[in-house]
């Protein structure tokens, strides 16, 4: 198994870490795996900014079974303004090339997770909550639509964070009916 996540950097109390930076990173353990374990994993899970790794990293579902998206986030760049708000990506647009807030915030607009989806060729479970504020269900929606083999799984009233013990449930039962459907 394997669990794509997006790190971050704390830069004046802002998190920030490039998704080339976390695809790099998730190619390196990748590259790990096979040189020390001879294996790659059957099953990806990912969540949150962690999706949009997933959805980015050339090859990580190479010779993967199926794969689970918590709240994934296909449109980077729209997670970020509701998350950090549009003061703190000015501040990103107006750092100096190469600094780290200035190549997050690029790598956001540049990235076309959508497009990369489209190219999916397994079974994705997608798991949102319909109160996400943070990453709107609707990413999760345009993913079902063009990956092709895809589930899409709405829990109402839940949010990003699967606060609600119920809701975490909820999710944890249709990942691992999921998995034991498409991983044998």
């Amino acid at each position: 198994m394997l669990i794509p996540e997006y790190p971050a950097h704390s830069i004046d109390g802002e998190a920030v870490f490039p998704l080339s930076d976390a695809v790099s990173v998730c190619n390196q353990a990748l590259a790990w795996l096979e040189e020390r374990e001879g294996c790659r994993p059957a099953i990806v899970i990912a969540s949150s900014f962690g999706g949009a790794v997933a959805l980015a990293a050339p090859g990580i579902l190479s010779g993967v079974e199926a794969m689970v998206m918590k709240s994934p986030a296909a449109d980077l760049a729209l997670a970020y303004l509701y998350e950090r708000g549009e003061d703190t990506l000015r501040k990103w647009a107006a750092a100096p090339p190469g600094d780290v807030r200035n190549r997050a915030l690029n790598d956001a607009l540049a990235c076309n997770l959508y497009g990369n989806a489209r190219n999916i060729t397994i079974p994705v479970l997608l798991i949102h909550g319909a109160g996400d504020v943070i990453v709107p269900a609707d990413q999760a929606r345009v993913l079902s639509a063009v990956i092709p083999q895809s589930r899409l799984h709405i829990i109402a009233g839940c949010d990003h964070y699967y606060s609600d013990l119920g809701h975490w449930g909820k999710m944890i039962d249709d990942a691992i009916s999921f998995i034991e459907e498409f991983c044998r």
